[in-house]
């Protein structure tokens, strides 16, 4: 009697296992592929730094429209119009203080000043602690067109955000806030290397 041969499984085809799941297709490895995901990163980064910025500058354009023009039915800019509300809101302060309090530049908010005062809405006197400095300050006129203003303008603001809830609106605070203080933490960096002995 012979010896029974157990089949060659050599060439025999095998199947993938149902359980097995699909077959992934290899990923690139090495630094070609680290700097291809590096910079996949960054442009999507980018991407959403641009997005980010001109939905915030959208935003802001939309919520003042209408106040543009409720502003404009006064014969005043929107930029008197901020500078007038900080006078109203923070009292008499110097051409400096104002720059901080509505975010412009030194040269535009003088000019803007200027105006102001030819309109008889703003007094200038020196100040007493710096003569080289102006305290800017309210007249009656211009203390009497604020106070009516002002209000409008909040209704008109409101109306524009109407849409955001007031969850919406602290958690957007917050974020933003994310960005002044990495600009005060940059301020402050190149301020200390600015002074090192």
């Amino acid at each position: 009697m012979g010896t029974k041969r157990e089949p060659s499984r050599l060439n025999e085809h095998r199947e993938p296992s149902e359980s097995s799941g699909p077959i992934e297709p290899s990923r690139p490895s090495g630094p070609g592929a680290k700097r291809t995901e590096t910079h996949s990163a960054s442009a999507k980064r980018e991407r959403l730094d641009g997005a980010l910025v001109i939905a915030l500058s959208r935003s802001y354009e939309i919520a003042h429209r209408t106040s543009r023009k409720l502003v404009a039915e006064y014969g005043i800019t929107f930029s008197q119009f901020e500078v007038l509300e900080a006078l109203m809101h923070k009292g008499p302060l110097t051409v400096n203080a104002i720059i901080d309090a509505v975010l412009s530049t030194g040269g535009s908010i003088t000019v803007v000043v200027r105006n102001l005062e030819k309109l008889g809405y703003v007094a200038r006197t020196v100040n007493p602690d710096d003569g080289r400095s102006f305290i800017v300050e309210l007249t009656a006129c211009g203390k009497s067109l604020i106070e009516e203003l002002f209000p409008r303008h909040m209704k008109a603001l409101g109306a524009s955000l109407s849409e955001l809830g007031d969850d919406d609106i602290e958690t957007i605070i917050e974020l933003l806030k994310k960005v002044g203080q990495a600009q005060s933490t940059e301020r402050k960096i190149k301020h200390d290397q600015g002074h090192k002995p």
